[in-house]
């Protein structure tokens, strides 16, 4: 198997507009070469030594088959997209940020079987987004709270292979600077509770809360 060589190209601006937003653009290309797949049985190439199939018998006279799953360089894959990010300061001490990604991926079918191209998936959504505000008081604490969305998407990973479902999580986190060396954090993600799943085949999201406090000598 050869090495996946990736060449990519990124242009960008950021900048701070009226003195009270703050923008962020990036846009990308990035081209695969020797792009390699995700496991999988059969693919169309692969040598006899890689992919072996045996048949057995039970004490029940029943035959049964098994394949030995491998990876594989595919081709050429192009990866292309952008990313808006903005932060306005509404006050000094609120302020409201959102970002808006999108991302394309596509196979130079010239390079590729249409059996095997079936089989790659970017495992990513083609766009996702987020929103917040952020409170950040002059008397040593903040709060901020965010949204984020992602719409729905197929997911392929060896023997898991389907849709992940979309998904909204609201999340809440604080702090609190009780000095110059102690200070308390609070993060709760999914607050709401929405139970989802981000890797399909993977395990059922719910609330998660953590609390920490640092103290710096």
């Amino acid at each position: 198997m050869k090495v996946e060589k990736i060449e990519g190209y990124e242009i960008g601006y950021n900048g701070v507009i009226a003195g009270a937003l703050f923008l962020t653009v990036d846009v990308y290309h990035n081209g695969l070469k020797d792009f390699i797949s995700d496991l999988g049985a059969g693919f169309s190439g692969i040598s006899p030594d890689i992919i072996t199939r045996k048949s057995y018998k039970t004490g029940n006279d029943t035959s049964f088959s098994h394949a030995v799953w491998s990876y594989k360089n595919v081709g050429r894959v192009n990866e292309y997209g952008y990313e808006v990010a903005a932060n306005y300061y509404v006050t000094d001490e609120i302020i409201v940020d959102a970002n808006y990604s999108y991302f394309q991926f596509e196979i130079d079918k010239k390079t590729v079987s249409a059996a095997d191209a079936e089989q790659i998936q970017p495992n990513s959504p083609r766009w996702k987004s987020n929103a917040g505000i952020t409170y950040q008081s002059k008397n040593n604490y903040d709060v901020a709270l965010k949204i984020k969305y992602v719409p729905s998407y197929h997911w392929s990973a060896g023997v898991y292979a389907g849709d992940i479902l979309a998904y909204s999580l609201v999340s809440l986190s604080g702090s609190y600077q009780f000095s110059s060396n102690l200070s308390m954090t609070l993060n709760i993600s999914n607050l709401l509770n929405r139970k989802h799943y981000e890797i399909f085949g993977g395990s059922i999201l719910g609330r998660r809360g953590t609390l920490g406090v640092t103290y710096a000598f």
